[in-house]
């Protein structure tokens, strides 16, 4: 997740690149470049007391690369010195986008079955959906990654338009998994959260409060996941395929923006929740001990 804030401020530009693309050529932006850099390290730095937080998802490794290629790409685009860099950054990036999906379906089974079935899952379902994650996530990230590569279109210079590089019926594929992907999490999300308000009323107190507190994290989380990521994202398809409207043209990549404000907010909520219980905490712990 430490990558997570300094992605949210490459993407403005990557909206300038689509709509005001005369504003750049006024801008040195190799300087640009460099301050992202500045912001990701001061960022990460701050951010580093919520790593206590992060490590306890297993999908903060998938965000931390895939906003690692994403932010390899924006920086490639934005310099447009090499165009076959741009190309091959911009398909890795384009290639995680339907593992992310899935692996996300994953993770809201995941926490679904951690609090419908705690026994069954700390017996062994949580292994065993966290191979399956990632042995499913690795190979369609392989599929497309190769297809995407035997397709590639060299001739395009527009690198920063991606489906003037890779065949149009293989991002159309793609696109419908990511939204079945997103679909079906949407649909478990809700479930998780009937069941997280059962939960709450039904244990008010005599719960540790490190629970409480993950279980407070994921709830909100789940919250910031509708707003920043499936909206948006419904937005996009029923504006374009309902009513022929291209919100890109007119307001930039718009869900990949919102999509890293989410993971940004993500970061922000662990590093304000965690610090603030980890003292109370340790002195409870200690207290049973």
């Amino acid at each position: 997740m430490f990558c997570a804030l300094g992605l949210s401020f490459a993407f403005p530009y990557r909206y300038f690149v689509f709509v005001y693309p005369e504003i750049l050529k006024k801008i040195e932006l190799k300087w640009v470049v460099c301050l992202l850099a500045v912001v990701h390290i001061i960022l990460t730095v701050a951010l580093v007391n919520g790593y206590r937080a992060a490590v306890i998802f297993y999908d903060d490794y998938t965000w931390e690369i895939f906003g690692f290629f994403t932010l390899i790409w924006a920086c490639t685009v934005l310099l447009h010195k090499a165009h076959t860099i741009c190309i091959w950054t911009g398909i890795l990036h384009l290639a995680l986008h339907p593992a992310i999906g899935v692996v996300d379906v994953f993770l809201a089974l995941d926490r679904l079955i951690s609090m419908v079935f705690p026994v069954h899952y700390m017996m062994g379902i949580r292994r065993k959906l966290l191979y399956s994650a990632v042995l499913t996530g690795s190979f369609i990230y392989g599929a497309f990654l190769g297809v995407y590569i035997s397709t590639t279109n060299d001739k395009s210079h527009q690198t920063i338009t991606v489906v003037n590089y890779v065949s149009r019926n293989l991002m159309r594929r793609a696109y419908i998994l990511n939204m079945l992907s997103i679909a079906i999490n949407m649909v478990l999300s809700v479930i998780l959260l009937f069941v997280m308000w059962k939960y709450y009323h039904r244990s008010a107190v005599d719960r540790v409060r490190s629970e409480k507190l993950a279980n407070s994290i994921v709830l909100h989380q789940t919250i910031l996941k509708f707003v920043f990521w499936f909206c948006p994202t419904l937005l996009k398809v029923i504006s374009e395929y309902g009513y022929h409207i291209n919100l890109t043209s007119t307001w930039g990549p718009i869900t990949i923006t919102t999509f890293l404000v989410y993971i940004a907010c993500c970061s922000v909520l662990y590093w304000m929740r965690f610090p603030l219980r980890r003292d109370e905490d340790d002195e409870e712990a200690l207290c049973e001990g």
